[in-house]
This record gives structure tokens, C-alpha cells and sequence, in this order.
């Protein structure tokens, strides 16, 4: 999705993505998604010239932070500020929601969620931009034919504020038996 609307509308893109440590792993995730060739070397894999041009073109139009202090969504935030600020970010995305650290405020884990989702909405709003929200469901069960169930946005793990407050919610579901991949707005 960030690919294209940076593709498409020149969105400058930030990440928070401790799920895709070291950055170069989401790096050459990204020069994939934008070359349409495997990141790798030989053949099908993108060029040497190839990676230069996506190499440049990933540095103008995509920043990544991982605040040095603990993962608190405060911290992320004032990190996505500055690439707001100093890059003119219009997404910023953090992948995955459960590496953030919990804030110790004595609340539930729903009415903390709650609290988060609201924090980011404040901040799209302030700074005009879309927010990005990657969040694993819970354990899910499975159907009468053994197949796991499409998980739906109240299936995230923690609280039912991801559907509740979410403007757009997708899922994606796997299916494993015929090896496709459905998208659930």
C-alpha cells in the first residue's frame, strides 16, 4: 500500500518496523515491491544498476526511526514528528502494534489500546497524515473443515477499540489449503 501511494502520489513514507530488524531486511523488502524482482543475486533478481537507481530512490522517499529508548508509543511518535517535519512525511506505519512497550497507567489492556488509538488519531490529525497500524489477531480458532477462520478487525488481540476507532480497517488472511491470500476491508 505504501509503495503505491508514494508511486502514485509522491506520499513520502516512515516506518517503525522492529518486526523487519536489521532496516536492510525491509529495505530490500521495499526494492522488491518497487522493481518487481526478487532481491536476490543472479537470475530473476534485481540488477546491480537496478538496485543503485531503487537504492536512491528508497532514500528520498522512505525513513525509518527505532527510538534508542524504550518502545512507548510517545516515543515513536515524537521520532515520526521530526520525519514529519524535516522529510514531509504523509504515511507512517508501525509494524507490528504488539512491539510497543506498555505504558504504565494502572488501565485495562482494552481501555490502554483505547488510549494508544487515540493518541494516534490526535497526531494524524495534527499532522495530516495517514497512520498505518499493523496488528496481529488473536489465536484463531479454526472451521468445521479444520481451515483456519478469516479473522475480522475485532479479532485483534487486546481490544475491540481496533474496530471500534479504526477509519479503515483490512484484514489478511492466508489459506494455507490452496496457498492464496485474501484482503478483507
Amino acid at each position: 500500500i505504501c509503495v503505491r501511494l508514494n508511486i502514485m502520489h509522491d506520499w513520502k513514507v516512515g516506518y517503525f518496523s522492529p518486526e523487519n530488524f536489521p532496516t536492510e531486511l525491509l529495505i530490500s523488502k521495499l526494492a522488491s515491491k518497487i522493481t518487481g524482482s526478487r532481491f536476490q543475486e543472479g537470475a530473476g533478481g534485481i540488477s546491480n544498476s537496478d538496485y543503485s537507481e531503487v537504492k536512491k530512490y528508497i532514500n528520498r522517499n522512505f525513513f525509518f526511526t527505532n527510538p534508542e529508548e524504550e518502545y512507548t508509543l510517545d516515543n515513536v511518535l515524537s521520532k515520526a514528528k521530526i520525519l514529519v517535519r524535516k522529510y514531509g512525511i504523509k504515511v507512517f506505519i508501525i509494524d507490528p502494534y504488539n512491539n510497543l512497550d506498555e505504558e504504565p497507567a494502572g488501565k485495562n489492556e482494552s481501555d490502554e489500546v483505547r488510549l494508544k488509538l487515540k493518541k494516534m488519531q490526535q497526531f494524524c490529525r495534527k499532522n495530516d497524515i495517514l497512520f498505518i497500524l499493523m496488528a496481529h489477531p488473536r489465536k484463531m480458532n479454526k472451521d468445521k473443515d479444520g481451515r483456519l477462520e478469516v479473522p475480522t478487525m475485532y479479532d485483534i488481540n487486546g481490544s475491540s477499540h481496533f474496530y471500534n476507532m479504526a477509519d479503515y480497517g483490512l484484514t489478511v488472511h492466508r489459506r494455507y489449503e490452496d496457498e492464496t491470500v485474501e484482503v478483507h476491508v
